[in-house]
């Protein structure tokens, strides 16, 4: 009888090497020390401990890779803790995270290769450049639209202000228009104005130095003046007369009213021419 165990395949080999068992890496050791920074702000106390970090490494820059931690909250006036963690750079092939114990505290710490810690600088700054160009580009559209703004904003300000002007114009011109032809319409149209600035001149011609005229009155055959005091504003002279009211219409002020005389010839009645006789002839 042909036992189980001895039956194999013909394409077999007879030997067949068993496999290797898979080889454990060994924990990266974790050196950890602490760090003592002295009172300071935040910042000011971080900046002393990796200052400090640095120049204590057990090994040089390129060989060794370190996180540091802050052991206690920041107090004003008081020191600050911190914790270095320091392993080999060859232990660390891109990312490792391990815990290391600080003063009986399981803390997790994860360590970076220099490889990783400079692409994700070149990511954050890529980042951060895409960030600028974008907050560049909106600050622009925001200047250009705010200065388009502003200029259309003055354009539409000369814009009224043309179209103010230009209805004023036209509204006086209206009026004019309107007053013309109210004038042309009127039949008692009364004395020209040829007239007025006749007589406005004659009484600039004919006022007395001392004179204080403050007001002229005219109407058709009307011409008055308002003056200060008792003594006559005007010299008349010809077929004018100058004759002052009774009391004063003012304090001080009397009206001077200005007659036009009418020149009688010295015969009340026209003579007829008689013919003369023949023996005074000759």
């Amino acid at each position: 009888m042909i036992q189980p165990g001895s039956l194999r395949l013909v394409d077999e080999p007879d030997d067949v090497a068993p496999k290797p068992a898979p080889v454990e890496k060994p924990e990266p050791k974790v050196f950890v020390r602490t760090v003592l920074a002295p009172p300071g702000m935040p910042w000011e106390q971080t900046r002393t401990a990796e200052l400090d970090v640095r120049l204590s490494s057990p090994l040089p820059a390129g060989d060794v890779v370190y996180q540091l931690r802050r052991l206690e909250a920041w107090r004003p006036g008081a020191p600050a803790r911190f914790a270095a963690f320091y392993v080999l750079a060859r232990d660390v092939d891109g990312r490792l995270e391990t815990r290391a114990q600080v003063d009986g505290r399981d803390v997790s710490v994860i360590f970076e290769s220099a490889y990783v810690s400079a692409a994700r600088a070149k990511r954050l700054a890529a980042v951060g450049l895409a960030a600028g160009v974008i907050v560049f580009a909106l600050v622009l559209a925001v200047s250009l639209a705010i200065g388009r703004r502003v200029e259309l904003e003055g354009k539409l300000a000369i814009a009224e202000q043309q179209a103010d002007a230009k209805l004023r114009a036209a509204s006086a011109k209206a009026r004019l228009k309107a007053q013309d032809h109210a004038l042309r319409q009127w039949r008692d149209k009364g004395q020209p104005l040829s007239d007025l600035m006749a007589d406005l001149g004659w009484i600039s011609n004919v006022k007395t130095g001392s004179a204080q005229i403050e007001g002229v009155h005219w109407e058709q055959d009307l011409l008055a003046v308002e003056a200060g005091g008792a003594q006559a504003p005007i010299a008349v002279f010809g077929d004018r007369k100058l004759r002052r009211s009774l009391k004063p219409i003012r304090s001080g002020v009397f009206l001077w009213a200005v007659e036009k005389r009418t020149i009688r010839p010295s015969v009340p009645e026209p003579v007829a021419a008689s013919p003369r006789a023949e023996s005074e002839v000759r």
